[in-house]
């Protein structure tokens, strides 16, 4: 089968990983696929990409409309001929545009619930593609699917759910769970006001008074300034660290003894399954399809996204070892619902019926 990923560009994320490990899995089974990022940026994805040997196009994409953006990925995709094309964030209109009069498969992925993932425009311009039937839209969980419903005006049986996945053989499981000196807690993900950085620093604040800890932030974005400047003002230097992207996430999370997330909403974080997949005890928010993956107690403790509960769950873990490990070999085993061999034979079938 010949499929096309189309995604914005392949910076650190969610989706990019989501986009990135899909490829690899496809391409192992003998698929051919192609990817084609919107921007042109290299990055740390991009190179691993390229490294193993898969297509990757970049459309060198103009801010804005760009129309000999969609006229060079119609070329491509004439050039082509693929049986599939599978979306990811706003690359669904390009896809579409690009594909017009011809009969091909186009399956876009919900990261995120429906109302956050898109801007007002782009819901509207979805909403017209799946009224029209021309996409299938994917939900990565069952309350992300109730968004989809609730936005796009759909019916239950035209949103499959398929969670995300990741290549597990590449996570390093924990042997031991006693805390190192300082308390090494963990945080991946990107600066926006999604992932609720200040209330990570707040929480330090709070926390660094009783216990000795070190809260590492992997990611970067636009916010980051300003995270960096409210550490400062804190005199938090020693206690918060900025360690950029990671090109190997998963020596860093096996190097650690707590996993937070106090996301103000999410999807199906990959930054959570890559945690749960190291055997790490893990606080969340409870939002989103992280009830899905989670049942509070048993794979991780889930919060409500404020820092009077995160610094409560931290103290929690940090005071009861057989909690910490109890939760950390629950999550090790929970990972295996989400690998990417299940995610992709999930997406083939997908693809094939609606061919």
């Amino acid at each position: 089968m010949k499929i096309i990923q189309i995604i914005p560009t392949l910076g650190v994320g969610g989706a990019e990983a989501v986009c990135e490990s899909l490829t690899k899995s496809l391409s192992l089974l003998g698929h051919d696929v192609t990817v084609i990022s919107l921007y042109s940026e290299n990055t740390i994805i991009t190179e691993r990409l390229i490294n193993n040997g898969n297509k990757l196009i970049f459309l060198d994409k103009q801010t804005g409309i760009d129309i000999k953006c969609v006229r060079r990925l119609r070329r491509l995709i004439n050039e082509i001929k693929p049986d599939v094309i599978h979306t990811h964030l706003y690359a669904l209109k390009y896809a579409v545009l690009a594909s017009l009069g011809k009969n091909i498969t186009i399956v876009h992925t919900v990261h995120n619930v429906a109302l956050k993932e898109s801007n007002k425009i782009n819901r509207i311009v979805n909403k017209l593609i799946f009224s029209l039937n021309m996409a299938t839209p994917v939900a990565l969980s069952k309350e992300i699917k109730e968004t989809v419903k609730e936005i796009y005006y759909l019916s239950d049986d035209r949103i499959p759910i398929i969670l995300n996945g990741i290549d597990l053989s590449l996570c390093k499981s924990k042997k031991d769970y006693l805390l190192k000196d300082p308390i090494k807690i963990i945080h991946v993900g990107r600066f926006f006001e999604q992932k609720n950085h200040e209330y990570i620093i707040e929480c330090a604040k709070q926390l660094s008074t009783i216990k000795n800890i070190e809260i590492s932030f992997f990611g970067d974005g636009p916010c980051i300034e300003k995270c960096i400047q409210l550490v400062k003002n804190y005199n938090l230097e020693d206690v918060i660290l900025f360690k950029g992207v990671s090109s190997n996430i998963y020596n860093e999370l096996n190097n650690s003894d707590i996993f937070i997330l106090p996301s103000k909403w999410e999807g199906v974080p990959i930054s959570i399954i890559e945690a749960m997949g190291t055997g790490l005890p893990i606080i969340a928010s409870n939002v989103g399809g992280i009830s899905d993956m989670i049942i509070n107690g048993q794979q991780g403790i889930l919060i409500d996204p404020n820092t009077n509960e995160l610094t409560e769950a931290l103290l929690r873990l940090i005071d009861d070892f057989d909690l910490r490990k109890e939760i950390g070999i629950n999550a090790k085993k929970m990972s295996i619902e989400f690998s990417v061999q299940t995610m992709s034979q999930k997406y083939l079938k997908l693809y094939k019926e609606r061919s």
